[in-house]
């Protein structure tokens, strides 16, 4: 009997335990811009000098900003950086709280490894389960602004989060930025154009439609087959000019998708190409993003279906948008008789150096080639793309020809100015 009343007991503790988080998490509910977060105390933390961090109202003017990211998303590992020179900035004037729900042991072995971590010392919420409940979200990064009295004041992007915003926060200034948050349910198994009297036909219908950007829904692709009604259907929503033209050409050109392989001659270049200057990435695909559908017949080959999408394209744009081989000043990346490091893998990185990555020469390539202000840029006859280098090459200095110049030599290679003839993605007006 008393090995019965005992595992009751431990039974009924177990239900306590289970049920309390949850009785505790209902009462959560999801917060929006003007609304006010509770004072609590949120962990545990890694890098942090403890394992937690109060969040709480403050008398001095304090702004706070909860950053949601994850280790897949390489924009919110490449913004660590920024973060922590503006919390030593501001001081005590802000807080930054990085937060994922990712457990410990995958936080700690990459916050060690990461080159944008391992020297940083702003701390990170990890399994959070709360905080994501008062700001749902589908994608990172993901920011909340709070104010000195846990108001929230806007929720964004990252490309925000510079010293003039959060002076504003401080300062209690308005704000006025695209809210992140504001998505709608969008059912995009329906078409975008309303067929309702075409139903009662019993012979298939097929259209294509361009429509302006579907706000609160971003970025969305599909790509379906119904072979009860032979049919097909393409669906891109909120997708740039540029990056429609690629995928209508990219089936039998896909180095076309590169920045550098695209000549855009046209009078007002914003409309097609995102320039940081001028406004935020957000505010941008707002105003020069499209919607495109087209329900086509299975009956023809997949490169008539993508050659209609790019005539649909101009048609609808009035543009002239093509496929044209065109003599280019470009870059080869040659081998050269040049005294060489060994490859690594034989040898420590840069004698052991551990800020030193390895970089496969056609990763390094590649990089090249998504800088629009470069040349085109090849990889020349009987080099293995597959080789590696060791290099401190980062982020921004992979896109630039002279840093990467600098360092493919120490290996025995060069970049190489030629003229080739090539295939270009062409978009001009019409």
């Amino acid at each position: 009997m008393k090995n019965l009343i005992i595992r009751i007991g431990l039974i009924g503790l177990s239900v306590l335990l289970i049920c309390h988080p949850t009785s505790v998490y209902s009462q959560v509910k999801a917060l929006a811009i003007g609304d006010t977060l509770s004072e609590m105390t949120v962990g545990p933390l890694v890098n942090g000098n403890g394992n937690s961090i109060p969040l709480g109202k403050s008398d001095h003017g304090k702004a706070v900003l909860i950053d949601f990211w994850s280790t897949w998303c390489s924009s919110c590992i490449a913004a660590f950086p920024k973060l922590q020179k503006l919390q030593e900035e501001f001081g005590d004037k802000l807080l930054i709280v990085p937060v994922t729900r990712q457990d410990s042991a995958t936080i700690a072995a990459f916050w060690r490894k990461n080159k944008f971590t391992k020297e940083l010392s702003l701390p990170t919420v990890i399994q959070d389960t709360l905080l994501h409940r008062y700001f749902p979200h589908r994608g990172v990064p993901h920011v909340v602004w709070l104010d000195r009295d846990l108001v929230v004041r806007a929720i964004t992007n990252t490309d925000y989060v510079t010293a003039e915003n959060i002076q504003k926060i401080i300062d209690n200034k308005e704000v006025d930025w695209i809210d992140k948050s504001a998505v709608i349910e969008y059912d995009f198994s329906k078409p975008l154009m309303e067929r309702t009297h075409m139903e009662t036909h019993a012979f298939p219908h097929f259209y294509a439609t361009i429509t302006g950007a579907l706000k609160g829904t971003g970025y969305f692709s599909l790509d379906e087959k119904d072979s009860v009604n032979q049919t097909g259907r393409i669906l891109y929503i909120n997708s740039p000019i540029v990056q429609l033209y690629t995928k209508a050409v990219q089936g039998k050109h896909p180095e076309l998708s590169y920045p550098t392989r695209q000549l855009i001659l046209v009078r007002d270049s914003l409309r097609f190409v995102y320039d940081d200057a001028s406004m935020y990435y957000n505010e941008w695909l707002a105003n020069y993003s499209y919607c495109y559908e087209v329900l086509y017949p299975l009956a023809g080959s997949a490169d008539e279906v993508m050659e209609n999408m790019r005539l649909d394209l101009n048609r609808f744009l009035a543009l002239n948008g093509r496929v044209e081989r065109k003599a280019m000043a470009c870059l080869e990346l040659v081998k050269t008789d040049r005294p060489r490091m060994p490859i690594p893998g034989n040898t420590r990185q840069d004698e052991g150096d551990s800020t030193a990555y390895t970089y496969s020469i056609k990763s390094i390539v590649r990089s090249l080639n998504l800088n629009r202000q470069n040349p085109p840029v090849l990889l020349g006859d009987g080099i293995d793309g597959k080789s590696v280098i060791a290099s401190k090459l980062t982020y921004a200095t992979l896109r630039d020809i002279d840093s990467v110049r600098l360092e493919v030599r120490k290996y025995g290679y060069e970049l190489k100015e030629t003229t080739r003839q090539l295939d270009m993605l062409v978009i001009e007006e019409r």
